[in-house]
């Protein structure tokens, strides 16, 4: 396991190697190829823009980052770690890239303020409780590549209203919108999908 020290500027740094991992303006160094786990977690940063070249956000990167609402993620990224951005309260919006195969569980939750959400084509499973409690997302498409919805994975997002379930959406848990009866007003499924 690597080992972290912070230096007089503030800045992160991997002791063995003496490379930067995070500067004070909160940068990730693209050379590490992970946002490490918890990374971040509770800091009061306002934006990120996570470089190219990283593939993965470890679990808790960004969590309780009540301040953030601004995220750009690389092209590279490839997965996202649990909690990754839960609680963020202050984020409107995220774009998710097109090699993420997987939203994990809790990956932005509790973010109060999330209205929406671009998921990529190629997209396979959106796992437990990975949009709960987002009251205010409206805008969001489940794309066509999606196999997998599971349990309360979009519990209490009453701002949805229309929702588009393609031929490919075979296991969609019978509470994966849980608590969101109130506001849906329509439900579409492909034909040839049994849901």
């Amino acid at each position: 396991n690597p080992v972290f020290s912070v230096n007089k500027n503030g800045d992160l740094i991997e002791t063995k190697t003496g490379k930067m991992v995070a500067f004070r303006s909160k940068v990730i160094d693209p050379a590490l190829k992970v946002a490490p786990a918890s990374a971040f977690s509770g800091e009061q940063i306002k934006s990120i823009v996570i470089p190219e070249g990283i593939v993965a956000i470890g679990s808790d990167a960004f969590r309780h980052c009540s301040l953030l609402k601004e995220v750009k993620l690389p092209s590279t990224l490839r997965t996202i770690g649990v909690n990754a951005f839960l609680g963020c309260v202050s984020l409107k919006e995220i774009v998710i890239p097109e090699g993420v195969k997987v939203i994990p569980p809790f990956m932005l939750a509790n973010c109060s303020k999330l209205e929406k959400v671009v998921l990529p084509e190629g997209l396979l499973a959106i796992d437990i409780e990975a949009f709960s409690n987002d009251q205010l997302l409206k805008d969001i498409n489940i794309p066509h590549s999606v196999t997998k919805i599971d349990k309360h994975a979009f519990k209490y997002c009453y701002g949805i209203k229309d929702l588009y379930l393609s031929e490919n959406a075979k296991k969609v848990h019978k509470k994966a919108f849980y608590g969101c009866s109130y506001s849906l007003e329509s439900i579409k499924v492909n034909p040839a999908n049994r849901v």
